[in-house]
Parts: structure tokens; C-alpha cells; sequence
């Protein structure tokens, strides 16, 4: 588990609109690229910026990935079965040690 440093330098909470604030959490990387809205139920709308960080992202031609994200173990464990099976695959994989 990351310790709250590394947290505080992933994420930020940004202030949202006092109507939602009851219902979001919205998060954003110090670097822009990232942001996450997390509602009242448990549900994460995921955004990585990949054109321009936010705030410059200012047209609909910038290219935004999106995540609906209501089962963020489950997605995480998928993610790191999918790591798992590239270091096992790929004889160079970025960190791992390489094979004899």
C-alpha cells in the first residue's frame, strides 16, 4: 500500500460545486493528466487526458479516455493479472530482472 505521500503527490481533491459535493469526489493529478470523479455509490468516472493536460484541454478533437469504473478491485486486479502475464511474456519488461 502507498504510503500518504505518494497519494498526496497522485492526486488532489478539487472543490466541486456545493450542490455535488454531497455526491462527487473529484480528484485530479497535480500534472493534469488525470481526473476522477467518484460518486455517492461507490462509482468512479475515470478521465486520462492524452493530447493536453487539463486545463488545456479545450476542443472535442483532444483525446480523452474514459472509464466507468463501479467495481475498482475488481478492474485492479485484472490490471495487475495483465502486468503479470507481460513479465512472464516479454524477456524485457520495464523492472523486471533480465532472464539467463
Amino acid at each position: 500500500m502507498a504510503d500518504m505521500k505518494e497519494i498526496v503527490d497522485l492526486w488532489r481533491i478539487v472543490p466541486d460545486e456545493p450542490d455535488y459535493a454531497n455526491y462527487f469526489l473529484l480528484l485530479r493529478d497535480p500534472n493534469g493528466w488525470y481526473e476522477a470523479r467518484v460518486d455517492w455509490q461507490g462509482c468512479t468516472h475515470f478521465y486520462h487526458y492524452t493530447d493536453k493536460p487539463y486545463p488545456e484541454q479545450t476542443t472535442a478533437d483532444d483525446e480523452v479516455l474514459y472509464l466507468h469504473i463501479c467495481d475498482i478491485d475488481a478492474l485492479i486486479a485484472r490490471l495487475q493479472a495483465i502486468k503479470m502475464f507481460a513479465e512472464t511474456y516479454f524477456t524485457d519488461w520495464p523492472g523486471v530482472p533480465a532472464r539467463k
